[in-house]
């Protein structure tokens, strides 16, 4: 069974873990060399935010999500999945229920995915997120909006 619960102090070494076992090799290719204080300090900050969850297969802590939400759209800011629970669709899940409250709240849901991450890439073309920009090392995302929304103006 996959849940996810609010994150509290005692999940920081879990979830970054997750995030060094997961994300690493891409987080390499990308900035260069992996130096684990900075990682680790950039990593406090963003959990600091009290804005992730814990992704439990189980029971077991088995990645992390950190969602913003606004009244403009859902942010997948993360996903981070542990390797050792990637391809048993816990990523899918997790994100079909986003899509969810996005069409329920008649929102897009957007991200950025590292380009040298090709299986989320493919993953998130899988589940209808269109590219609308990238940067030098990401490729930024959109869900196809809800029927019916209307967007008025340019995010």
């Amino acid at each position: 069974m996959i849940t996810t619960r609010r994150s509290v102090e005692k999940d920081f070494e879990l979830t970054f873990e997750i995030k060094k076992s997961a994300l690493k090799d891409y987080i390499i290719q990308a900035f260069g060399p992996w130096k684990e204080d900075r990682q680790l300090a950039e990593h406090r900050k963003d959990f600091s935010s009290g804005q992730f969850e814990i992704i439990e297969a189980d029971g077991v802590g088995a990645g992390y999500l950190w969602v913003r939400r606004t009244d403009k759209a859902i942010y997948l800011v993360d996903i981070c999945v542990s390797p050792e629970y990637q391809g048993n669709g816990i990523g899918s899940r997790i994100i079909g229920k986003l899509l969810s409250e996005a069409k329920a709240r008649r929102l897009p849901v957007e991200l950025g995915v590292f380009k040298v991450n090709h299986s989320a890439l493919k993953l998130y073309k899988k589940l209808g997120f269109n590219q609308t920009s990238e940067t030098q090392t990401h490729i930024l995302m959109r869900s196809l909006l809800p029927a019916g929304y209307r967007l008025l103006q340019p995010f």
